[in-house]
């Protein structure tokens, strides 16, 4: 009798220990996918932070494409910048049409590679399925013939626009040779800043170039509250069974 009842015993203790473990395995889970998910957010409003103390784009209209500012405006920075001319051209072959942009660069503000003659690069993530590196863009009563040499990756410029030459650009829109797009400034020169402002200038934080990013950083916290939710339900079913089969079997 007294080995029966010690087997029982040992028995219990054994149940009692793995509903202990499940239970603490529920919660080190639920509480590791919480502290995932307030890290993701943290790191995203820094990330969005950095940015909107940073570089700023300065543009005088509401569409990046039909800005347009004159060059002798540059000779009032005093800190780093870059130059931006964007436009919006069609793809013949293939019924499609993309911004392309030229970038002047000459502080290496934005690490963006230099090209020349009628090269062009397409974003990493291109939505296009390219059949030939030859390409024919037209902008207006424009045409001319480009060649894809290569792919660029960007946190500043969207991955779905190509990128071409100062000189490419501007012979598809003439008036491009005397004006830019957009420029942007470092932000280091609070000088440059109140200049563009007091001028009536639009001054756009880069964060809202890239604000693919920080969209898809804050669909990605969307799901994984979702998933912690569900797995929130299915932890308290758990410990609630657990609890259940425990109390059950020592009532009997």
């Amino acid at each position: 009798m007294n080995a029966i009842m010690a087997k029982l015993g040992l028995q219990t203790s054994r149940r009692i220990y793995a509903s202990i473990l499940g239970v603490a395995v529920a919660i080190m889970y639920l509480t590791g996918s919480l502290s995932m998910v307030a890290g993701l957010e943290a790191g995203t409003s820094q990330f969005s932070r950095i940015f909107e103390d940073g570089p700023v784009a300065v543009t005088n209209a509401t569409s990046l494409s039909e800005s347009r500012l004159p060059l002798s405006l540059e000779k009032n920075i005093v800190g780093s910048f870059a130059s931006v001319r964007l436009v919006e051209v069609y793809l013949p072959q293939y019924s499609s049409t993309a911004y392309l942009f030229s970038v002047n660069d000459t502080d290496g503000l934005l690490g963006m590679p230099s090209l020349s003659g009628d090269e062009i690069i397409a974003g990493a993530e291109f939505s296009l399925s390219f059949l030939s590196p030859d390409l024919t863009l037209k902008y207006g009563n424009q045409t001319a013939g480009a060649r894809l040499n290569g792919t660029y990756r960007s946190s500043v410029f969207p991955n779905s626009w190509l990128m071409c030459s100062d000189s490419f650009i501007s012979s598809l829109d003439p008036e491009l040779r005397n004006s830019t797009s957009f420029i942007i400034l470092s932000g280091e020169v609070r000088e440059d800043i109140d200049f563009f402002s007091e001028n009536g200038y639009d001054l756009i934080p880069l964060a809202s170039l890239s604000s693919f990013f920080t969209a898809g950083v804050k669909q990605v916290e969307s799901d994984l509250s979702l998933i912690v939710f569900s797995s929130s339900l299915i932890i308290i079913l758990i410990v609630y069974s657990i609890m259940s089969i425990e109390v059950s079997s020592r009532r009997g």
